[in-house]
């Protein structure tokens, strides 16, 4: 089972963080954050990080299809 997690502060070493943009917060802005916290893997619009890294136009639709 995947344990996948949109808020940075609730990560566990070997989540997956996936950064969602809102209306006034971007989960890019907290990808370091998870990734210090322990995430292994990253869902995201854009960007290049140490660990495993999908990018995809819709980090929100990734999260619906693997719920």
């Amino acid at each position: 089972m995947i344990n996948i997690k949109t808020n940075s502060r609730k990560v566990k070493p070997g989540d997956t963080f996936v950064a969602i943009k809102g209306f006034t917060v971007d989960g890019h802005d907290y990808i370091e954050d998870a990734i210090k916290a322990g995430a292994t893997k990253i869902v995201c619009e854009h960007g290049e990080y140490q660990v495993e890294t999908i990018i995809t136009p819709s980090p929100e639709e990734w999260l619906k299809e693997t719920l």
